[in-house]
């Protein structure tokens, strides 16, 4: 008999009060399995599972996807295991573990790809955190926009001992090295490039956008 799907919502709690702030948006959990224990208090859910941040009864985009969750009532936060993949409006994640809060929307991922279809432009690295809505940080990181093979080496790629990257903006890098095929050609102390969603339709981005410090 195949396992029964279930299904388990998730209100975030209020955020701390100031003026003008408003009600969490609440989460949704589905999953082959849900057990709950109380202390700490604490859901796990395993199979399948899927969570999915709503608005309106709509979903706004935000997701998480793995093989197992464990969800802390106390924190608020979830960690995930397994073929993680988290959906950030635009922006994917893939990672063999993470760990999100769910009120700030930040965390990290480790041995995680970060990476943006409309340019499709990727960023890999063994640890990358999420500091925001949209937004990342990497270090020792490598950014490409070559298309992603595990076992192939990218045509050309940038790696930076300090990466932040803003979803629709930019990807900022320091201490950038230009490599083709893994092979280092010059470095530059400062690179910026540009991951903006374009208003008008264009060929995949190509090319990086070199500044100064």
């Amino acid at each position: 008999m195949a396992p029964l799907l279930a299904a388990f919502f998730v209100s975030t709690p209020l955020s701390p009060v100031h003026s003008g702030d408003e009600e969490s948006l609440p989460w949704e959990i589905t999953a082959d399995r849900l057990t709950r224990q109380k202390k700490p208090e604490q859901i796990t859910a395993e199979g399948n599972v899927v969570l999915k941040q709503y608005q309106e009864g709509s979903p706004t985009g935000l997701a998480v996807e793995a093989e197992t969750v464990q969800y802390n009532v106390g924190t608020n936060s979830v960690r995930a295991f397994g073929s993680v993949h988290l959906h950030d409006n635009g922006g994917e994640v893939h990672a063999t573990e993470g760990e999100v809060d769910l009120e700030s929307e930040t965390g990290f991922f480790r041995d995680a790809t970060l990476f943006w279809q409309e340019t499709n432009l990727s960023a890999s690295a063994d640890l990358i955190e999420k500091t925001g809505i949209g937004s990342y940080h990497i270090v020792n990181g490598k950014i490409t926009t070559c298309p992603l093979c595990k076992d192939k080496t990218p045509d050309w790629s940038v790696w930076g001992r300090d990466v932040k990257v803003t979803l629709n903006d930019y990807a900022s890098l320091r201490h950038a090295t230009f490599r083709i095929r893994d092979v280092p050609v010059f470095y530059l102390p400062a690179l910026r490039i540009p991951i903006q969603r374009e208003k008008k339709k264009r060929p995949p981005l190509s090319g990086v956008l070199l500044l100064g410090s």
